[in-house]
């Protein structure tokens, strides 16, 4: 359990590195730095961004998102 909190810790102090994500095609994908901006498109996972805080990172969700009530502000 120690190693794997250091191991998190010591993650967490990396600076932001760019990120390949490959799809399905196998093609990749270069972003240089982590996504800042979320759109959710089902009211499930609205929810779930916003009980992991970052309910302030979304920009865009679906017509039936309604909960927390700020996603409709």
């Amino acid at each position: 359990m120690r190693r794997s909190l250091a191991a998190l810790l010591l993650a967490l102090c990396l600076p932001a590195q760019a990120i390949d994500i490959r799809d399905d095609l196998g093609q990749v994908t270069s972003l240089p730095a982590p996504p800042q901006r979320i759109v959710s498109l089902l009211p499930s996972l609205t929810e779930t961004v916003c009980e992991l805080g970052a309910c302030a990172r979304l920009v865009g969700v679906d017509r039936y998102s309604n909960h927390p009530a700020s996603v409709n502000a």
